[in-house]
């Protein structure tokens, strides 16, 4: 079997494909992605090939781009793509509809769940991508209904959550500490509209006129990181909330151990 992957414009992939080397010897796994440095193809062994081509910019990186799928759906005749995002999902819908594979589309964030309820043209889109794959992979029951909102057929959606390696999530046993310590709350994410910090901040001003001994540690950068921080000192938490920045990834479940 040939596993064929269209992942736009995201360039690192090296773990996967460690994964599928590691995992899945028997299945040819062949990756596609654009906006790398230069136009190149990398061979990791013989059943793994990541092909990596500059952005789209002129007609020639087009037709590179037509040339590659007609040689690939040609020579290596994939049976099945798998493409994350709308965009790349209707392009690889397309081309799965002109070679006759089956697309799975992965959806894992906002272009699915947030700007298509923001803008039109989003929209359609989402429902384009939506009417040319066989199957949506969304991450949450609440993305699968938003895909029930644009009209997705129901059958073709599937839920399959984010994993997590619990082998590092080790919490700190609490029953030592003392009773009256404040209760840790922890929040990793990109300070976007998509995470709705404005909401955890308010609950916190809740918690604080209701006397709950609590503390917010927030990880993560983004466009809304001074807004945020504005938000706290205009609600007066200061003293109930921690802006951390920016964390390296091996660092984070140092601070998820000691949340509660």
């Amino acid at each position: 079997a040939t596993f064929f992957e269209y992942r736009g414009f995201e360039t690192y992939y090296t773990s996967e494909i460690n994964y599928f080397i590691k995992n899945y010897p028997d299945v040819e796994f062949i990756v596609y992605t654009i906006d790398c440095e230069r136009n190149c193809s990398i061979r990791y062994n013989k059943n793994v090939l990541w092909i990596q081509r500059k952005k789209f910019k002129n007609i020639n990186t087009i037709i590179l781009f037509l040339k590659d799928m007609v040689k690939i759906f040609t020579k290596f005749k994939p049976n099945i793509i798998h493409s994350v995002y709308v965009i790349e999902s209707i392009i690889m819908g397309i081309v799965g509809k002109i070679f006759r594979t089956p697309c799975i589309f992965h959806s894992r964030g906002m272009d699915f769940n947030y700007t298509p309820f923001i803008s039109f043209k989003r929209n359609i889109l989402a429902r384009f991508a939506g009417k040319l794959s066989n199957i949506i992979i969304t991450v949450s029951k609440s993305m699968k209904n938003d895909g029930i909102k644009l009209n997705i057929s129901q059958k073709k959606i599937i839920t399959i959550y984010d994993g997590v390696d619990l082998t590092n999530f080790n919490p700190i046993k609490k029953e030592n500490y003392h009773p009256y310590r404040c209760f840790e709350i922890l929040h990793i994410g990109r300070f976007s509209p998509e995470k709705c910090h404005d909401l955890i901040i308010n609950t916190c001003k809740e918690l604080k006129e209701k006397n709950v001994n609590y503390h917010l540690t927030l990880l993560g950068v983004g466009p809304l990181y001074e807004k945020i921080q504005y938000l706290v000192k205009e609600l007066n938490l200061d003293n109930h909330i921690s802006f951390i920045g920016w964390v390296y990834h091996n660092k984070i479940q140092e601070y998820m151990n000691k949340a509660d």
